[in-house]
């Protein structure tokens, strides 16, 4: 059996999700199973290192034949389709798709999700409620986890100082429609000392690891 992941390896969300996807899929070694990666976004200075070494390495020996026997592509709606229209047509399709919650119900990505129907025989989502709220055909649709790389080093938490402190966890790359200037504007309105565990960096800001610093600490004051 042939088996094809089509997705971007960056450090975008879904980015990440793709490349440690197919960081795991380098890892298998199987009799029964071929398994080629096409990457449609790599940016490298994103990725992390044990996972470009080894993702790249992998890459370079692939030679891609033309027919899969399940090709699944991982991406956002609109992508999805747009690479569905140039798959080979035999073999089973699976799109593996993440999408905005707050546009769910704008008309652009209602056609968009409608659209995948027509080029994939199921449809993969992260999580039960994008499942819930599908325009379409709901027995298409298949809950599959993201996951979670329990051998990638997690950047150790800081324990609070007092528990008299405020404290806060916000997580997820630092642009507007995160929320995060929301929590750090709710922040200066507390009297309290205030403990922040922010998991927030951005690799397309060009800025400096320390302007990055500066950065959040000039939203804070």
């Amino acid at each position: 059996m042939k088996v094809q992941l089509i997705a971007p390896l960056n450090g975008t969300g879904v980015g990440t999700h793709g490349q440690n996807l197919a960081y795991e899929i380098a890892q298998m070694r199987s009799s029964e199973i071929e398994f080629d990666i096409l990457s449609t976004g790599l940016i490298k200075h994103s990725l992390s290192p044990e996972i470009a070494d080894e993702t790249r390495s992998y890459l370079m020996k692939q030679q891609i034949p033309k027919v899969h026997n399940v090709t699944i592509v991982l991406d956002v709606p609109k992508k999805c389709v747009e690479i569905a229209k140039n798959l080979d047509p035999e073999g089973t399709r699976i799109a593996y798709t993440v999408y905005e919650l707050t546009p769910i119900f704008d008309g652009v990505l209602w056609k968009q999700l409608l659209e995948l129907e027509n080029y994939f025989h199921e449809i993969w989502v992260p999580i039960e409620h994008l499942r819930d709220v599908w325009p379409g055909d709901k027995s298409r649709v298949r809950v599959v986890p993201e996951g979670v790389r329990t051998d990638n080093p997690f950047p150790g938490t800081r324990v609070p100082a007092s528990r008299e402190m405020f404290t806060a966890v916000t997580i997820g790359k630092l642009e507007k429609r995160k929320g995060h200037y929301e929590l750090f504007e709710a922040l200066t309105t507390t009297n309290k000392p205030i403990f922040l565990e922010a998991f927030i960096y951005n690799p397309f800001l060009r800025l400096s690891y320390k302007s990055f610093c500066e950065h959040i600490g000039s939203l804070l004051n």
